[in-house]
């Protein structure tokens, strides 16, 4: 996840969390154990093995309208 993570640095993207949570914003720093992503409510700092599933941006739009 980490290399994913770095590649799409700079990058709006959705991510699903271990927990189900899914959030939704540009990733604005990541090392190796945890990254910052800035959303429209907040900068949140969440550990890389939290994460279960990150979309591009394309995908992140599809999925976004379905959950409304």
């Amino acid at each position: 996840m980490l290399s994913q993570l770095k590649a799409n640095f700079g990058k709006r993207v959705g991510l699903e969390l271990l927990n189900g949570s899914k959030i939704f914003g540009t990733i604005v720093e990541t090392n190796e154990k945890s990254f910052r992503i800035d959303t429209e409510e907040a900068i949140v700092r969440l550990m890389v093995d939290s994460v279960q599933i990150l979309w591009d941006d394309q995908e992140n739009s599809r999925v976004k309208h379905q959950n409304i």
